[in-house]
């Protein structure tokens, strides 16, 4: 069975699975936290932690196929974590709480690989690029809603502020690290904004007959800044060994902000000893996402290992 039936046997299952009727929140009784397990559950955490492993596994083989296969599944995942935060953050959750945590896992954790992937690979399925960037785009349109509307919401001001981590804990509500927030959403929110509109050419260029980033201005505008930089640092096309070196920093790159983003979102749950408990890994939406991120990964690495070959033996992927 091809990774595209395995997708779409997936989505549609995911369709049929109901939100808890849950979202991030203090208990009545206590200062404990309760998290929403649609946003950031163990099962969707490992769902996404294993998609970014595959996304790195197809931009080491510079497997195309596998990188936009990736992609079609971190989309459904981006879409259903992006539609219960706003229905949350629309029914009095701690919005903030759970923007820190999903913004790591549906916004930071693609950027590292799948971003960075599109123009260093050319890749196929435009229109699933374009529906990416548009999620994208609306999760940064929203920023300045959550920092600026809903920054106190669910917070309760006779326990303890919550804790954020980059390299150590550090108070959430700290002045400085709030006006740094709400700067950077009105940013977020005026950059992204433009992914809405790229999103909704890729998808237009894909309807006009285009198959690649490659086929549309925005991959030929890339590409031209790709062979600038290769210019400025002495990466001539024919000089394939520092070409290989140049895309190794760039994989190593991506797996050290992919793992430190990982650790974040285990130490912002961690320290604020926030409690996932009120649904099981084996419920249908922790499962499936696991699952969504198990299969990928795995065939991902099958297709990596193991590629069809094509032109009279040549291997459809290409190994640094």
């Amino acid at each position: 069975m091809s990774r595209a039936y395995v997708a779409a046997i997936l989505l549609a299952v995911l369709l049929t699975v109901t939100p808890v009727a849950a979202f991030t929140r203090y208990d009545e009784d206590s200062c404990k936290i309760i998290g929403d397990t649609d946003i950031y559950g163990i099962g969707v955490r490992t769902g996404y932690y294993l998609t970014f492993s595959a996304g790195v596994v197809a931009l080491i083989f510079k497997d195309s196929k596998g990188i936009t296969d990736c992609l079609k599944l971190v989309n459904i995942i981006f879409a259903a974590v992006l539609i219960v935060l706003i229905r949350n953050a629309s029914i009095g959750s701690f919005a903030v709480l759970e923007c820190q945590i999903s913004a790591i896992l549906v916004f930071f954790l693609p950027a590292t690989s799948l971003i960075w992937s599109s123009f260093a690979v050319d890749n196929p399925g435009l229109a699933s690029w374009g529906f990416f960037y548009i999620l994208y785009g609306i999760y940064g349109v929203i920023q300045p809603w959550l920092f600026w509307k809903l920054l106190n919401q669910g917070r309760k001001e006779s326990c303890p502020s919550f804790k954020m981590f980059v390299f150590a804990p550090f108070d959430f509500y700290n002045p400085n690290y709030v006006r740094a927030g709400k700067l950077a959403s009105v940013i977020l929110c005026v950059g992204l904004s433009a992914f809405i509109l790229i999103g909704a050419c890729c998808i237009y260029y894909g309807m006009r007959g285009a198959t690649s980033l490659s086929g549309t201005p925005f991959g030929k505008v890339a590409k031209r800044g790709k062979d600038q930089i290769k210019g400025m640092m002495g990466l001539a096309p024919q000089e394939g060994k520092k070409l290989g070196r140049f895309r190794a920093i760039g994989v190593v790159a991506v797996l050290a902000s992919g793992a430190h983003a990982m650790v974040i979102v285990e130490k912002i749950i961690s320290i604020n000893h926030i409690d996932l408990s009120e649904v099981a890994f084996t419920s249908t939406g922790q499962l499936i996402p696991f699952l969504v991120g198990l299969f990928t990964f795995l065939a991902t690495l099958w297709s990596c290992l193991f590629p069809k070959k094509e032109n009279g033996g040549e291997s459809s992927t290409n190994s640094i």
